[in-house]
């Protein structure tokens, strides 16, 4: 559902009472709620069946559900919380292993997956030894995240702006305007897991505990092996599906506030303003807190949380049929919320003179000015995310967060102040009346730029521009500039800002690799413990240099007058990026990969945090030669300065106009863009990466990113385009737009070939239609209404190995939009 309402008063005081005049209005944007798995591409996270047919037919890759799921894993542990391997059996079969890569743990399943070692309370479910063989008999059980996920939330828009100006009889003007913005955006995902450092753990004598003491309601009929007094249970792998999914909440506010003066001094146009800026961001969502779901889970009667119930054993991967109460839901259930906040104040002078004085070719044109700005970043988390409220486990282990599936993160603010300057000339240098052989007219503009931020040195940064007509329908362009960007305030202050993604430690694959496993690496992502949702923790760093570039455009204009049949423009530029000092991430999937080089060599990544390995852990790395490793806790991701970057490319234009043919006006207008380079001049570490791989030291098939050539991968295809025809008759009017994505290459899925070759992701080309008539004259005079169609033909976004199906960088995936407006203009 699409809504749009405008208001608009051009006048609400006329010219005639004082010289000025306001003007206000007002926009609300209401829009509906996408679900992914409304869409056949983002319907499942399991990609497989869609690339069928394909070389990657059955690719791992593809498969992008998680094994954070209903049905959890258990870790049997001392009664001092430390992970046992002592074996336990259920009527002579053996439950819990007491060696191998699985010692210590349990699993609940559907009885139809086999295996079975003895039943549950449960209908259709059973208990089996070892963790869930989420690459063979128990991929069924992997989580189905899209099952909840929006593609696109509610969205709800409300913008208010208005302006004054008034002129006094001395020629000065006074202006001034008000803006203010509220968005209130509406999403939700699946419900999160707890992280390998926040343990949650069943204790021994817990309510639903399986291995509880001899006696209680659910301890397994016929085990042995387990203390009568029972043992502690650590939950593995756990997600609280019967919690229903996250929905989160973002109000944003913005007001915006001008004043100021223009007019005339000294034969010089002036302008000097005022602005105030204000944006707060709100997030709030309501999510499990450890300390109560802790508590929850330690119960001794019925209104403990039971997490040993499974989830649906006919659709294992997506339902759960046996939830706890919503009563007990609540009771671990809690509103947490983020708010953060910018301000800007600044505050400018700017003069301007089109005839500084007269060359042959023209008047030269001059415009200067200064500028001062302040800028103010803060970032306050709740209390349960910035350490105010810790979890302690039943271990005594303490997590500064008390949020199932987020680190701690503190509170952050920052401020600076910068002022800058600028001076532009505008040169003719050859006019038309000149008569000069080839050169109808000749203009060059010469400007220059300095910035003075707080923390960092004054810099100054040149332009040069120059436009050359040879004849008066061929215009040759083209310009030079030097660039200077500081880091940002979050980039510079921000504490703990996280991503998730599903990442392959690497490590681990090799171990397999060292104990004989067939294809260790190119089916890594199908055993279990190879790969986990991984915290990606972001910070700000004041260590930061400032980004510098070198740019360079040239091109032309064409443009062909044909009288009656119309008018054709033709238009080429290339254009050159060089950057240094980029500031970006080194990825959280090149510092795993890293991490495993340096292990290979004997240290490791300190920006991998790990937890201690377990007696699983270290029957898997036995006779390895590589020291054992645990699951990882987070990886360090903070804001950097990269190496050098390079890119260019270049943009066609075609545009056609043709007015008054007695069956109307047409237009036409298509474009065209290409991407020759995007080189990322590798860092030291991503260097000694792309050395070892190339040494055979690690494997072929890992994917390096962020480095070197990047033309055509993933977010950066070698060609964009667009078109457009325009008609209109006697208020009746027609258009057409039509969009194309050139192909790219997905990284992040390979074959197992020794080539490791990559997937290649399909070019895509929407089109769009609409009709309209315009109202002229009378009480109704630019009344328009118009209906249309986006994306005609329904077109799905191309497949990509992504939990939704597609690339977001690069497209959408609302399928075809029926849309019909009403606008008048006053």
């Amino acid at each position: 559902l699409e809504r749009e309402f405008r208001f608009d008063l051009p006048r609400i005081l006329g010219e005639a009472d004082f010289g000025g005049g306001a003007q206000a209005a007002e926009i609300v944007l209401e829009h509906g709620v996408d679900h992914a798995r409304d869409r056949r591409n983002s319907r499942s996270a399991d990609l497989r069946p869609l690339v069928a047919g394909t070389p990657f037919a059955g690719d791992s890759d593809f498969d992008n559900t998680s094994t954070d799921s209903i049905w959890s894993e258990f870790l049997r542990l001392t009664t001092s919380f430390a992970p046992s391997s002592t074996s336990a059996s259920v009527n002579g079969v053996n439950l819990v292993p007491s060696t191998g890569t699985t010692a210590g743990y349990f699993h609940i399943q559907p009885t139809a997956n086999g295996s079975c070692v003895a039943s549950t309370p449960y209908a259709d479910t059973c208990w089996d030894n070892g963790t869930l063989s989420t690459a063979s008999t128990d991929n069924n059980l992997k989580y189905d995240v899209n099952d909840v996920r929006t593609i696109m939330g509610r969205n709800d828009r409300i913008n208010l702006f208005g302006f004054f100006n008034h002129e006094f009889d001395s020629g000065l003007e006074f202006f001034a305007e008000a803006g203010w913005y509220r968005a209130d955006y509406q999403s939700q995902r699946e419900q999160d897991t707890a992280l390998a450092s926040q343990r949650l753990i069943v204790p021994a004598n817990g309510y639903y505990n399986p291995f509880g003491p001899v006696g209680s309601a659910f301890r397994i009929p016929g085990l042995s092996g387990v203390l009568t007094t029972g043992v502690p249970l650590e939950l593995i792998d756990y997600r609280p599906v019967d919690a229903g999914p996250l929905v989160v909440n973002v109000r944003n506010d913005t007001t915006r506030f001008l004043a100021g003066f223009r007019g005339e001094v000294l034969g010089f146009d002036f302008d000097s303003a005022a602005l105030y800026s204000r944006a707060r961001t709100a997030d709030s969502m309501r999510t499990v807190s450890l300390t109560k779901f802790q508590e929850a889970l330690s119960r001794l009667d019925a209104s403990a949380y039971n997490p040993f119930n499974g989830g649906d054993p006919l659709n294992p991967g997506r339902y759960d049929t046996t939830p706890n109460s919503q009563a007990i839901v609540d009771t671990f259930m809690v509103d947490i919320g983020r708010v953060s906040t910018t301000e800007l104040a600044m505050g400018d002078f700017k003069i301007s003179k089109n005839d500084l004085f007269t060359l042959p070719g023209g008047r030269v044109g001059m415009a200067a000015g200064v500028e001062f700005r302040h800028e103010t970043f803060a970032d306050d988390r709740d209390d349960r995310l910035d350490g105010t409220i810790v979890f302690t486990a039943l271990d005594g282990s303490s997590n500064g967060s008390d949020t199932m599936g987020a680190s701690p993160t503190p509170d952050s603010s920052g401020a600076r102040d910068t002022i800058s300057g600028f001076l532009e000339f505008a040169v003719p240098l050859v006019a038309p009346s000149m008569n000069v052989p080839l050169i109808h007219s000749l203009d060059v503009q010469l400007a220059g730029r300095v910035e003075s931020y707080q923390g960092f040195n004054t810099v100054a940064k040149p332009k040069v521009a120059a436009s050359w007509y040879p004849f008066a329908n061929l215009q040759l362009r083209g310009s030079w500039s030097q660039g200077f960007r500081a880091p940002n305030l979050p980039q510079l202050f921000e504490n703990g800002i996280q991503r998730s993604n599903t990442r392959t430690d690497w490590i681990r694959c090799e171990a397999d690799r060292r104990n004989l496993v067939a294809n260790a690496f190119t089916t890594c992502g199908d055993r279990t413990g190879r790969t986990q949702g991984v915290v990606s923790n972001r910070s700000g760093s004041q260590d930061l240099t400032p980004e510098e570039s070198d740019n360079l455009s040239l091109g032309g204009t064409f443009q062909l007058n044909m009288g009656k049949i119309g008018r054709l423009t033709f238009t080429a530029d290339y254009w050159e990026i060089r950057q240094k000092n980029v500031i970006g991430l080194f990825g959280d999937g090149n510092a795993l990969i890293l991490d495993y080089l340096l292990r290979l060599q004997g240290s490791s990544n300190p920006n991998v945090q790990r937890i201690a390995p377990t007696q699983a852990d270290i029957d898997a790395f036995a006779g390895t030669g590589i020291a054992p490793v645990g699951r990882i806790v987070q990886v360090i991701d903070n804001y950097t300065n990269l190496s050098p970057r390079a890119v260019r490319g270049y943009d066609l234009g075609v545009y056609y106009q043709v007015k008054d043919t007695g069956i109307g006006d047409f237009s036409v207008r298509a474009n065209a863009a290409r991407l020759l380079e995007f080189y990322q001049v590798p860092n030291a570490e991503t260097q000694a990466l792309i050395d070892a791989q190339a040494a055979g030291t690690i494997a072929p098939s890992i994917i390096i990113a962020g480095a070197q050539d990047l033309v055509e991968q993933n977010g950066r295809p070698k060609w964009r385009a667009s078109a457009s025809v325009t008609w209109r008759y006697k208020g009746f009017g027609l258009g057409y737009f039509g969009s194309y994505t050139g192909a790219v290459t997905d990284t992040s899925a390979s074959l197992a070939d020794t080539a490791g070759t990559r997937f290649r992701v399909d070019d895509y080309m929407t089109h769009s239609l609409y009709a309209q008539y315009e109202v002229d004259g009378g009480p109704m005079d630019s009344l328009r209404l118009r209906v249309g169609a986006r994306n005609l033909f329904n077109t799905l976004a191309p497949i990509a190995d992504n939990s939704n199906g597609y690339i977001g960088d690069l497209y959408g995936n609302r399928g075809r939009q029926i849309y019909f407006s009403v606008s008048k203009r006053f």
